[in-house]
């Protein structure tokens, strides 16, 4: 982007000088705000004040330090699963986060861990931001996709989902074995990719002594290999086609490990932004506790819970469950608001290991103590199992990606136009009085089953009653054509 500067005025008053100008904008505005150095256009070395005239419902700011434009507008206080689609395996929100209520792709939930874990030691369908939130600065999230082919390129116990000829390929325990001459292509029989999707597939040759092998996915072939390793490629598809790995007639090698990742299926994020300021000013993240199989405490009265990872021994994400519940392995439950003791004992599996927990504390008073719900049972009938005495709709919700079950299996949170399997849930955020609906182990949605209590936490209300907001700076590539402000420089 740049920006053009025209009517210049400049006078002198005392020991400072004013310097006037209209400052225009164009088409692709650059997040951090665009060059605007005071020095060369106007000879101002040292700038004391600068105030811009307000424009189309942008404002302006002049970052004194980087010598930066940068313009700031109203933004939703909450966003509902907006779409995003990986670049290497990251997505960048539209607008700086301040809590996450759910990630999901089409039909799944992704399972938030703590922030900062590499790719490779997600698990498949896992989400964690890249470093955390920060003040004015759009959130990335590292996003794992899951193994298209369901583990069936491990060979373990068989070769289910396979077509191959006996002769070239032989199935030894484990693996596949390419032990005879022949051209006979190894075909996965289920997989089926997309047309312009990226994907990563992976796999391992050992044994190897002659000849080569060739993986097509897509209707694209990928690059022929003749030695022992392990050999990944991003292969973007351009048919329905799935995989297929045709040999050379002579070649001699085992295959194993065969994977397939989707580097481009879009996600979809619901999360708060920094524009709703209280909620911000109230998120504490990655507070780490040692817990234990007695009542232990965070520093302050949680509200909702992003995420429980466990980061010692067997690093994962702990299951959040009802307070009412007993805590299996892998599963954590919290007393909300309470100042102490506010963490429930947890299984043995897990005492004194340490946890990484991202929560919102909640404040004395203000919008957000007053609009708490907290251990709401839930088991109308007709699928509206989230009525409550004030009917409104959920603005927070108090469980991130998961909705508890009085005495039974948490469920995943899934988007909203999906419907939900069993293990899966659906919230209503917009009707009021609809809260949701879940299909828990039996597959029976929760509105409709008499005998099974979900339990429900948040905050509630309506986007027009959110207080306390704040505009936040527009994102990259925003279209700025046309919109031009007033600028006046104090300086020397």
């Amino acid at each position: 982007m740049t920006i053009s500067v025209t009517s210049n005025e400049y006078s002198v008053f005392g020991n400072k000088a004013i310097a006037l100008a209209d400052v225009a904008f164009d088409s692709s505005y650059p997040t951090g705000g665009e060059s605007f150095d005071p020095e060369t256009l106007f000879g101002l070395h040292d700038v004391s004040l600068a105030l811009f005239e307000s424009q189309q419902g942008y404002s302006f700011q002049y970052d004194y330090t980087n010598k930066k434009i940068k313009i700031f507008a109203p933004a939703p206080p909450i966003v509902y699963e907006e779409k995003q689609t990986p670049s290497s395996d990251i997505v960048t929100t539209n607008y700086p986060a301040a809590f996450f209520i759910n990630a999901t792709r089409t039909g799944n939930n992704k399972k938030f861990r703590s922030t900062g874990i590499a790719l490779a030691s997600l698990s498949d369908d896992e989400i964690c931001l890249a470093e955390q939130m920060a003040a004015g600065e759009r959130t990335q999230l590292t996003v794992k996709d899951y193994d298209r082919l369901a583990g069936d390129g491990a060979f373990t116990g068989g070769t289910t989902n396979w077509t191959f000829d006996a002769a070239p390929w032989t199935y030894g325990t484990n693996k596949l074995a390419k032990d005879a001459d022949g051209t006979n292509t190894l075909t996965h029989d289920t997989f089926a990719a997309v047309i312009g999707r990226t994907y990563r597939l992976s796999y391992t040759i050992s044994s190897w002594t002659v000849g080569t092998v060739t993986p097509t996915l897509g209707g694209v072939a990928g690059t022929a290999v003749g030695a022992d390793g392990t050999y990944t490629e991003e292969i973007t598809a351009t048919t329905t086609d799935g995989l297929v790995f045709t040999p050379s007639n002579t070649s001699r090698f085992t295959i194993d490990s065969i994977t397939v990742y989707d580097l481009s299926e879009p996600v979809y994020l619901t999360y708060v932004t920094q524009a709703w300021k209280d909620v911000w000013d109230n998120l504490v993240q990655d507070e780490e506790v040692a817990v234990a199989t007695t009542e232990t405490s965070l520093a302050n009265a949680p509200m909702a819970i992003m995420y429980a990872d466990r980061t010692s021994a067997t690093a994962k994400a702990l299951t959040l469950i009802d307070e009412d519940d007993t805590a299996a392995s892998g599963e954590i439950a919290f007393y909300f608001s309470h100042a102490a003791d506010n963490i429930k004992a947890v299984h043995a599996d897990e005492n004194n290991k340490t946890v990484k927990i991202t929560y919102l504390k909640k404040p004395a008073s203000g919008f957000l103590c007053d609009r708490q719900f907290e251990n709401e049972g839930a088991t109308k009938a007709g699928g509206d199992p989230y009525t409550n005495t004030f009917d409104y709709p959920i603005l927070i919700w108090a469980y991130t990606g998961q909705v508890p079950i009085n005495g039974g299996a948490t469920q995943r949170l899934i988007d909203y136009a999906g419907t939900p399997a069993a293990g899966e849930a659906v919230i209503d955020w917009f009707t009021p009085g609809a809260r949701g609906a879940g299909a828990p182990a039996t597959g029976t949605v929760i509105g409709t089953k008499s005998d099974v209590t979900a339990t429900g936490a948040g905050v509630w209300g309506t986007i027009n009653e959110i207080q306390n907001l704040q505009p936040l700076e527009i994102k990259d590539g925003v279209d700025l054509s046309g919109i031009s402000t007033r600028l006046m420089l104090i300086g020397v």
